[in-house]
C-alpha cells in the first residue's frame, strides 16, 4: 500500500500542471434518460449505458482521447470556423474534433440547435445506432423529424449515423496524436492518452491485456528530446535510438501485461536520474530490441506453504441438552474428518463464538467449552485470543501464525493442538457449550482445522495428507491449498545457453505482491505489473535456483471463495 501511494502521488505531481488533450466530445445523454424512466424499470437507462460503455471501449480501441459532457456544457462550447469546438472559459487546451451522442431517444432543442450549428460549420456529428426522434419539450413532431432528417442528408457538414462495430470507419478522418503499430497493423489493445503544458507534451499508454505482451512502435509529433518517468522508482530516463522522420519520433517499446508508460516530450532537456557505473536503464537497453528467444519455465514448481493451511468444518450434528454436573443446558456439536497422514502441527481453532466468553470462565470453575478428539478430552492453548508456543509440535510454523488465526474473530478464539489425539482414517470431533449465567456458546463460523498439511479429495470430502504437491502455472488453491491464506514458496531450477548479452526473468499473471530470489541473492518485492527482473548478475552459467514468495489475501479462509492465488501464468526468461 505504501508503495501504490508513492506510485501515485508521483503520477499526479507530474500531471498536475498538464491539460488532457482529448478528439471527441461523447453527450451524456441525461434529459432523455429521465424522461423516459419508468418507475420499477431500469431498462431505459441500461440501454442507454450499454451504448455509452460500448462507444467509449470503441474510442480506447482505435486510440481516440474523448471527454464526457453534459448537455449545458455542450451547448456552452465555442464553434469555430474549422467546425472544431471547445469549451468556454479555457477550461482544457486543444479543440474537440466530433460530437459523439450516444442512443438517445429524446433531446433538448437547444442541443439540437447546437448541433445544427456545428453542422453549419462542416464539424463532425456521429449518432450511435439511430438518431433521436423527438425533443424533451415537444416530443416526436413531425418537425424535428424533418430537422434531423435534412442534418444527416446536409452536404455541407459531417453528420452521420453509425453502429458502434462502424465507428472507425466514421471517425477515419479524426487522426490520433499517439500511433501504435506492431508490423505494420494496430495494436488495439494499447490505450493511449494524452495531455500537455508549455513546451512539453506527457503520453500514457497502458497494456490492457492480462496475458499478452507486444513489441510495437510508437509514433508521436516530433520534438527534440524524449524521456521516461519511471513512477515506481521515481526515477527519469532519457530514451535513446529514437528514429526522426517526416516531423514524427518512432521509437519501439515492449509491453508487458498490464505494463504502463509515462513518456515526455520536450523541447527542453530534463534532470535525469544518475544510473551506476556500467547500468542502463531497461527500456534502453531492451525496449528497442527484440528478445533473442524466450525460456518457458517448467511447469511445474516445488511448493511449500510458510503459513498453516486450512479446513473448514462445515458439516456439524447439533443437538441441546442438559448439564448433568450444573443443571444448566448445553449445545452439543459432532463432525467428522478424515487423516491420510498425521502432519507435523494439527490444530482445531474454534472462532466466532457468540456470549460474553470471559465472564463465563470467571463465573465457573468449568470451562464454557468442552472438546473431544476419537473420545479424548482435549485443552485449549490458553485463554482467548492467545497462542502458547509451548504446545507447537511443528517449531518450522511461526507462533505469529496462530496469532493471525485468533486475531481474525478477536478475544473468542480457542486454540486445542490435537495431532497427538488423531489417527489415521476418520475422526470424531465433539464440542459442548456450556450455559451458566449466559446462554451457552453458539458456533457462528464453521471451526478450522489448521496445519502443516496438503487437502486432496476422497470419496466422502476432504482428506488430510502430507503430501507435497507438485504445482503447475495456476492457482495454490487447485494443488491441495483451497482455504490457504497466507504465504506459498515456489522453487524451480532453471538452465541457460551458453552465450547471452541480457537476461530477464518476467511472470505474465501472479494473484498479489511476490519477492523473487535467484540463487539465494536478496529478494526483490514487485508489487504490480510489470512483473519483470534483470537477473543477469544473479545468475550462474549453467543451473540456477529461482524461489518465489507470494502472499495472498484472508479472502480464501475468511469467505472461502477459493480465490485465485500464487502464480496463475507462466514465467519465463527472455534472452538478448
Amino acid at each position: 500500500m505504501k508503495s501504490l501511494c508513492h506510485y501515485i502521488a508521483r503520477a499526479t505531481e507530474i500531471t498536475k500542471q498538464n491539460h488532457f488533450l482529448r478528439q471527441v466530445a461523447i453527450l451524456m445523454p441525461s434529459t432523455s434518460a429521465i424522461a423516459d424512466h419508468i418507475i420499477g424499470s431500469n431498462d431505459s437507462a441500461q440501454k442507454i449505458m450499454a451504448f455509452i460503455y460500448g462507444t467509449l471501449r470503441e474510442l480506447e480501441r482505435i486510440n481516440l482521447g474523448y471527454d464526457i459532457v453534459g448537455e449545458e456544457m455542450l451547448q456552452a462550447c465555442t464553434i469555430l470556423p474549422n467546425g472544431e469546438f471547445a469549451p468556454s472559459g479555457k477550461v482544457r487546451k486543444g479543440n474537440y474534433k466530433a460530437v459523439i451522442v450516444p442512443y438517445a431517444r429524446l433531446v433538448p432543442s437547444s442541443v439540437l440547435a447546437f448541433l445544427e450549428k456545428l453542422k453549419s460549420k462542416k464539424g463532425t456529428i456521429i449518432f450511435i445506432d439511430e438518431a433521436p426522434q423527438g425533443s424533451i419539450e415537444d416530443g416526436v413532431t413531425a418537425t424535428f423529424a424533418s430537422r434531423i432528417k435534412k442534418l444527416l442528408q446536409s452536404k455541407t457538414g459531417k453528420a452521420s449515423v453509425a453502429l458502434l462495430r462502424d465507428l472507425e470507419a466514421a471517425c477515419a478522418e479524426i487522426r490520433p496524436v499517439v500511433s501504435l503499430s506492431m508490423l505494420g497493423k494496430k495494436c488495439t489493445d494499447i490505450f493511449t492518452s494524452h495531455n500537455a503544458t508549455e513546451g512539453m507534451d506527457m503520453y500514457h499508454m497502458h497494456n490492457i491485456s492480462p496475458t499478452q505482451d507486444y513489441t510495437v512502435t510508437m509514433e508521436i509529433p516530433e520534438q527534440k528530446n524524449m524521456f521516461l518517468v519511471d513512477c515506481t522508482k521515481a526515477e527519469v530516463h532519457e530514451l535513446l535510438d529514437i528514429q526522426k522522420h517526416d516531423k514524427k519520433c518512432r521509437i519501439n517499446l515492449t509491453f508487458l501485461p498490464k505494463q504502463t508508460y509515462f513518456i515526455v516530450s520536450s523541447s527542453q532537456k530534463l534532470q535525469t536520474t544518475i544510473l551506476g557505473k556500467g547500468k542502463k536503464h531497461l527500456v534502453n537497453t531492451l525496449g528497442s530490441l527484440p528478445r533473442s528467444y524466450r525460456i518457458v519455465l517448467k511447469d511445474q514448481w516445488q511448493f511449500n506453504p510458510a503459513s498453516l493451511n486450512m479446513l473448514p468444518l462445515a458439516n456439524w450434528n447439533t443437538r441441546i441438552g442438559l448439564s448433568r454436573e450444573f443443571g444448566s443446558y448445553s449445545l452439543f456439536y459432532e463432525a467428522y474428518f478424515e487423516v491420510r497422514d498425521i502432519p507435523n502441527t494439527c490444530l482445531l481453532v474454534l472462532g466466532a463464538l457468540t456470549g460474553n466468553t470471559t465472564y463465563q470462565r470467571c463465573v465457573s470453575q468449568e470451562k464454557p467449552l468442552e472438546v473431544t478428539i476419537n473420545g479424548t478430552r482435549v485443552s485449549d492453548t490458553g485463554a482467548p485470543g492467545y497462542a502458547n508456543p509451548a504446545v507447537m509440535p511443528d517449531a518450522t510454523v511461526p507462533v505469529q501464525d496462530i496469532s493471525v488465526i485468533q486475531s481474525l474473530f478477536g478475544n473468542s478464539t480457542y486454540t486445542y493442538s490435537i495431532k497427538e489425539h488423531i489417527r489415521k482414517g476418520i475422526n470424531r470431533i465433539s464440542l459442548r457449550t456450556l450455559g451458566m449465567v449466559f446462554d451457552p456458546l453458539t458456533i457462528v463460523y464453521p471451526p478450522l482445522i489448521a496445519g502443516s498439511f496438503s487437502i486432496v479429495k476422497g470419496s466422502a470430502g476432504w482428506i488430510l495428507s502430507t503430501t507435497s504437491p507438485v504445482v503447475g502455472h495456476d492457482s495454490w488453491t487447485r494443488y491441495g491449498y483451497p482455504y490457504l491464506s497466507g504465504t506459498g514458496i515456489y522453487k524451480q531450477v532453471f538452465e541457460l545457453p551458453g552465450e547471452y548479452t541480457r537476461l530477464v526473468l518476467r511472470f505474465s499473471q501472479v494473484s498479489d505482491t511476490i519477492d523473487v530470489s535467484v540463487n539465494g541473492n536478496s529478494p526483490t518485492i514487485l508489487n504490480w505489473h510489470p512483473m519483470e527482473l534483470d537477473i543477469t548478475d544473479a545468475c550462474n552459467s549453467k543451473r540456477n535456483e529461482l524461489t518465489v514468495r507470494i502472499v495472498n489475501t484472508l479472502d480464501n479462509i475468511l469467505r472461502m471463495n477459493n480465490r485465485p492465488s500464487g502464480l496463475i501464468g507462466e514465467a519465463y526468461v527472455d534472452v538478448y
